[in-house]
């Protein structure tokens, strides 16, 4: 809403003002007030409480109105980080890189983690010509299977494989896939994923963070 001190404005610069009569001398044939026509290429950053509050092409009237081209308008409202409010001056902050490359290395290390996660939840391994999952949930349903066989002192049981595949699976086969999940997510976690860690966090700038490409292979081809 823009407000010329005077008039009240809807979000398309429309007088709303309920005085109408009053204000019928102060707005031109479209219902837009003379005022603001002269004033809507003034460009303003607000400030309350000492910081930036917003900005705008009117002045507010419960903040400090600093006028500022208006490329440095443009430029704030891009990158409102940019810019601090110093004694009543809009002037650039002086740790906005910084600030940015740490937000950068957050983001990727974000995407890091996420997609750490996704080759643990999609990934498999291979025994006797067989895929099988490498996510917690079957996992643990191979350890409860091999713990069900040990009790009741079977020797063998039926197991789908990641492709639906039947295959006859012995307490030691468990063990054997077992080991191999482990070995999977160990690798994954203390060498791929740690070495995009390390990789994201010695980049010196922001170029250097967006080039790093994060892919997870399946770790075990």
């Amino acid at each position: 809403m823009n407000n010329c001190l005077n008039c009240k404005w809807d979000y398309q610069d429309v007088c709303v003002c309920d005085k109408s009569p009053y204000c019928a001398d102060f707005v031109n044939e479209y219902m837009i007030c003379n005022k603001f026509e002269e004033k809507k290429n003034m460009h303003y950053i607000y400030i309350e409480n000492d910081k930036i509050n917003g900005c705008g092409q009117c002045q507010c009237t419960n903040a400090l109105n600093v006028e500022v081209t208006k490329e440095i308008y443009d430029d704030f409202v891009e990158n409102p980080d940019k810019y601090l409010n110093q004694n009543g001056e809009i002037v650039l902050n002086p740790n906005y890189e910084a600030q940015q490359l740490i937000q950068a290395k957050q983001n990727k290390q974000q995407e890091n983690l996420n997609k750490a996660n996704e080759a643990v939840l999609k990934g498999y391994v291979t025994y006797k010509g067989c895929q099988f999952e490498t996510n917690t949930d079957n996992q643990s349903n191979m350890t409860a299977t091999a713990n069900l066989m040990q009790a009741q002192g079977l020797e063998a049981t039926q197991w789908l494989s990641k492709d639906n595949i039947p295959i006859e699976l012995t307490l030691e086969d468990f063990l054997n896939i077992g080991g191999l999940i482990l070995n999977y997510k160990t690798n994954l976690w203390t060498n791929v994923y740690a070495g995009f860690e390390a990789q994201i966090e010695a980049a010196q700038n922001i170029e250097d963070v967006e080039n790093i490409v994060i892919t997870y292979e399946n770790q075990e081809d």
